[in-house]
């Protein structure tokens, strides 16, 4: 009978794994966008990360974070958009965050940091 309960448990817990994709253009010199879409949290806040620092990081003025096709951003993901943003001013340099989704509105607007960023 434990046996039982503990697959039970296991079932209902096992969830299919939610992914975020990434696409990053270039279309002017001082210019890198990076298009988001998907579920932001611990699985792909890094891979994130990464993404705004090569774009930080390829000789660009401005960079622009499309946020309209997020369903979903949970601290670590605020955690790398705040690192990104850090890093910008710290080299002089412009984020903008754009078009952000209803579900990252939410979260910007309860922390505070849609006060931060720059949005549009």
């Amino acid at each position: 009978m434990p046996q039982e309960n503990e697959e039970r448990s296991s079932a209902r817990t096992a969830r299919p794994a939610e992914t975020a994709e990434f696409s990053r253009s270039r279309p002017g010199p001082d210019l890198g966008i990076l298009t988001v879409s998907g579920e932001l949290d611990i699985s792909t806040s890094g891979l994130l990360r990464k993404e705004l620092n090569e774009l930080l990081d390829g000789g660009t003025q401005r960079v622009e974070v499309d946020l309209s096709g997020v369903v979903f951003m949970d601290s670590s993901a605020l955690s790398a958009l705040v690192g990104a943003h850090d890093r910008a001013r710290e080299h002089s340099l412009h984020l903008e965050l754009v078009s952000p989704s209803p579900a990252c509105a939410k979260v910007l607007g309860i922390t505070g940091l849609d006060r931060v960023f720059n949005l549009s």
